[in-house]
């Protein structure tokens, strides 16, 4: 099963979209915190989003929002102060919260990220961002390394609309030990896709 799974190097693509004209920090991997936030419907009905940045902010991060599947039930309940980052899956059989439970119980890491913008008009504004990687720690911020996602901007695939971030090479595997933060601009829309390796 191990050499299978290295071979196949399971691939996760989500959509990423900003419904609003701002810029919005959001953690795509939140680490040990708890990020369950429960509202209840007009009926009184129950419903679970895993996209509550409180405990990230109380330890000391920066962020207005953390990545999980979108909800429509939830948004709607949620009203003015829903989310306005927009999650979905490029496949229906994929959701952001299998794959993070996927990462935590297979023992594999995210070993390359590919970010394809799909807005027209050329001017990539997701590529001028930064990706913050930290620890996670108990109780308080641990250091961050920052991937400028413009120093990995190949001409050749800029002009594609996408660029590759090889993690591996960098040492900075992302696991669910890990915290990492990326700011979305304003009505930015994008592929994100996590390639999954053993650690060697």
């Amino acid at each position: 099963m191990n050499g299978l799974k290295k071979s196949m190097e399971p691939v996760a693509s989500f959509k990423i979209q900003n419904s609003t004209d701002n810029e919005v920090k959001i953690n795509l991997f939140p680490g040990h915190y708890d990020t369950t936030e429960l509202v209840k419907d007009s009926n009184g009905k129950p419903i679970i989003s895993h996209a509550n940045p409180s405990a990230l902010c109380d330890a000391g991060y920066t962020c207005d929002q953390v990545a999980d599947d979108f909800n429509t039930e939830f948004h709607e309940a949620k009203g003015s102060n829903a989310y306005p980052v927009k999650i979905t899956p490029k496949s229906t059989r994929t959701r952001y919260r299998d794959f993070l439970n996927y990462i935590k119980y297979s023992g594999l890491r995210v070993s390359k990220i590919r970010i394809t913008d799909l807005n027209t008009g050329g001017n990539h504004e997701i590529f001028g961002q930064e990706l913050e990687v930290s620890a996670s720690s108990i109780g308080s911020k641990a250091g961050s390394d920052f991937i400028q996602l413009s120093s990995h901007i190949d001409p050749s695939n800029y002009l594609q609309n996408f660029i590759d971030i090889d993690l591996a090479q960098r040492n900075l595997l992302l696991d669910e030990t890990t915290l990492a933060f990326l700011t979305i601009p304003g009505k930015a829309n994008f592929l994100i896709d996590f390639t999954l390796s053993e650690v060697k």
